[in-house]
């Protein structure tokens, strides 16, 4: 059958068959409640891929021709154990994408669970009881083997009609390998007619000295595996033309005019031509384009003859396997070690999402800035957010198991990271530096930093927040070009580039998005109406349900509330709304409120401000006493590290609303607001806790009175700094909790 495993290396044995993926390729039906699903398994040396859909059932030995369909990859979680297939079963995720309804992206990470062999067929057996493959809630899907023939490639032949034949080079027959890849290599593999089992048909040059079958296979880190079946046919002007299937798509891709030069009997060179798409634009071949340095090879492309061993397997990883991230997985096999590419798992041991520092599973990521462009200003020497970051960033990780930090690869990104359905999500800019001409953005990318790629559209676009098990993400996203003709929108999804769209008029602004549960939270200013009302989005079905309005204050006038803290306690959800006064930002009144999340209409006010807070000048957090009673604190009541003097001073870890730890003594002398024009101060960017430590970015920063905008004092980034404090508990009576009345 097509994808039998076997190796046509000419002069040389045929390679053992490739385990469990040899013995699963072929044509398959299963019926799962009123849908009928077809699906077609192709075996590439031990990486098994194919494409599935939803069809009406077929009469008869004809092929079930699905209307809705989508290519796969079946990836084994032991690469080794997959190969030598022994037992009935393993360990495996499905990937799934599609041209129809992702724009051909993954759906998300892989959908784990059981495969087992039957007598029929074999089963689909999800990790988690009531969910389901390609679709939610199918359970086990139970496959049957069919005797007919598949649907997914097209009958190409027909593109030769009418050409003349002539001759194929010798020993082209076998497996070749591009050899200037940058990583991620294309396989080519020509064959015999004979030995095909596609659905096909034969056509000129079909099974003569001028052609054959062909095989092109490629796994990129981080993207939807390539895989077409299809015809190759020289002419009598030795030109190569092919047309192949693939996997994702059932139209036919195809070239006419490549070239294509036996350099003895183990290399040959391939020429694309401008109109080329079978090796241009699918396999990032353009016109003979370096795909590293983007430069054009006049030589084209080189392949080599290679074995089956040197077709790296594709296999599951966890996102905190450092192997993994590294790029340094291999599979065991009985011709030798082959090479990995990771996929990556999803999982929901997440901490801090949409924090600087975010820990997945064992690891701590975040961004180092070390190498960040000098003399970006800032005011009052605050940086962390400057999209300039972004040049010379990395993303580091740092390993609790080990309480080593490794670097793991340079990143385009800035800011806080969220972390949903497997991959990672950051903002960056878009385009080039010259001229202002950039759009900022969210880009998201698989946690060993491959498969990068702007996932938002529009001007401007940034996160709100996050699901703190990172399954879904609510973000805001702001399309058009001029203040006319601009679209307000805000977007709710789990990673697919589909998700819940939610328009906002001109006259509306959300200015707070929280999460309970995996239901956001949102809180929408209306200039029109002038009033802030509290709204429950239903995080399947979209619907919205108004919770209330925040009744009115006398800060009014200086503009609508910042939501600051919201805490569910019991059945109800509390927020904590702030009214701020001028370019300092000065609190000028404060309320708590109250809503039930499941009832319309249920807001009432839980506590009011009062003239202490303004005096302060800070913002309050509220904690509930013994007797449930709302009292309000300075620092968050969850914990939390801060200097002793708000500016410089000790380094404390504020571990409750009642008590204090000193970190580090003097963390900070110098306040950044007692300066001289050139003086250099340490200015804390970010403390966090994490994981039982807390987590700081400081940067060093010189002042310079030409960067001053009114009373703000502007100052010049020097240099960049992460660090790891053990958080420790031990009292100091030289630290009193400041209570706000």
């Amino acid at each position: 059958g097509a994808g039998s495993g076997l190796s046509l290396i000419e002069g040389g044995d045929t390679a053992a068959d490739s385990g469990f993926a040899s013995s699963l390729a072929g044509v398959y039906s299963c019926e799962a409640g009123e849908d009928y699903y077809t699906l077609e398994l192709f075996d590439f040396y031990g990486n098994l891929v194919g494409q599935g859909g939803i069809a009406e059932k077929p009469q008869g030995n004809d092929p079930a021709e699905p209307y809705s369909f989508w290519g796969m990859e079946l990836i084994p979680a032991d690469g080794a154990a997959a190969l030598a297939g022994k037992g009935d079963s393993f360990e495996a995720g499905i990937t799934a994408f599609s041209v129809m309804s992702n724009l051909g992206k993954y759906w998300g990470a892989p959908q784990t669970g059981t495969v087992k062999i039957t007598e029929k067929g074999f089963s689909l057996i999800p990790s988690k009881e009531g969910e389901g493959f390609f679709q939610e809630g199918t359970g086990t899907m139970e496959f049957v083997r069919e005797t007919r023939g598949g649907a997914a490639f097209t009958d190409v032949s027909p593109m030769f009609g009418g050409l003349e034949a002539g001759q194929a080079p010798d020993h082209l027959e076998g497996l070749w390998m591009q050899e200037n890849h940058g990583g991620d290599p294309v396989f080519l593999e020509f064959r015999p007619e004979s030995s095909t089992g596609s659905a096909g048909s034969t056509g000129a040059g079909a099974g003569t000295a001028a052609g054959g079958s062909l095989r092109i296979y490629r796994k990129a880190r981080g993207r939807e595996v390539f895989y077409g079946e299809g015809k190759y046919f020289f002419d009598k002007d030795g030109k190569l033309n092919a047309g192949i299937s693939r996997i994702d798509n059932t139209a036919p891709l195809n070239d006419f005019g490549v070239e294509l030069k036996m350099d003895g009997a183990d290399s040959f060179v391939v020429t694309p031509a401008e109109t080329d798409t079978l090796f241009g634009e699918t396999l990032q071949l353009c016109g003979g384009l370096d795909p590293v340095s983007g430069q054009i090879r006049e030589a084209g492309e080189k392949f080599r003859r290679v074995s089956a061993e040197e077709v790296p397997m594709t296999v599951l990883a966890e996102p905190d396997d450092l192997a993994a991230l590294k790029g340094e997985l291999t599979v065991k096999a009985e011709g030798g070690d082959r090479k990995a590419v990771a996929q990556f798992l999803k999982t929901e041991d997440v901490e801090n999402n949409g924090g600087d520092f975010v820990r997945v599973g064992n690891l701590v990521f975040f961004h180092d800035y070390s190498s960040a462009p000098e003399d970006i200003s800032g005011l009052h020497g605050n940086f962390l957010y400057d999209m300039d970051l972004r040049m010379g960033a990395h993303i580091c990780c740092y390993d609790r198991r080990t309480g080593k930090t490794s670097v793991l690869y340079e990143d385009a990104c800035y800011g806080r990271l969220y972390y949903v359905n497997g991959m990672f999500y950051a903002s960056t800019a878009f385009g080039t530096d010259k001229d202002d001409e950039y759009d900022i953005g969210i880009y998201r990318f698989w946690p060993d930093g491959c498969g990068g790629e702007r996932f938002t559209q529009g001007s401007f676009a940034y996160v709100d927040a996050v699901s703190p098990t990172g399954k879904s993400l609510f973000l805001h996203q702001y399309r058009g070009d001029s203040s006319e003709n601009f679209t307000n929108q805000g977007l709710f999804t789990d990673g697919s580039v589909y998700g819940q769209a939610l328009d906002f008029s001109s006259d509306e602004s959300l200015i707070f998005t929280g999460y309970d549960g995996e239901a956001p939270i949102l809180v929408i200013y209306d200039g029109k109406e002038e009033r802030t009302r509290v709204v429950r989005m239903d995080g399947e079905s979209g619907e919205l349900k108004t919770l209330g309005y925040i009744p009115e204050s006398e800060a009014d006038s200086w503009g609508y509330p910042n939501i600051e803290q919201m805490t569910r306690e019991g059945d109800a959800l509390y927020l904590g709304a702030a009214w701020y006064a001028g370019t300092a930002h000065i609190l000028q009144d404060y309320a708590v409120v109250k809503v039930d999340p499941a009832k319309e209409n249920s807001l009432t006010v839980a506590a009011e401000g009062s003239e202490g807070f303004a005096e302060e000048e800070t913002v309050p957090f509220f904690y509930f006493d013994a007797q449930g009673e709302i009292q309000y604190t300075k620092h968050d009541p969850r914990g939390a590290v801060a200097l002793s003097e708000d500016y410089y001073g000790d380094l404390v870890w504020y571990d409750s609303p009642f008590g204090a730890s000193v970190l580090k003594e003097k963390y900070m002398e110098q306040s950044p607001y007692d300066v001289s024009a050139g003086d250099k101060v340490k200015v804390l960017q970010k403390a966090e806790i994490v994981d039982g430590a807390a987590y700081l970015i400081t940067a060093e920063a010189e002042y310079d009175p030409s960067q001053d905008i009114g009373w703000r004092m502007g100052y010049l980034l020097k240099k960049m700094y992460e660090e790891r404090v053990q958080l420790e508990n031990t009292a100091s009576s030289a630290y009193q909790v400041v209570q706000i009345p």
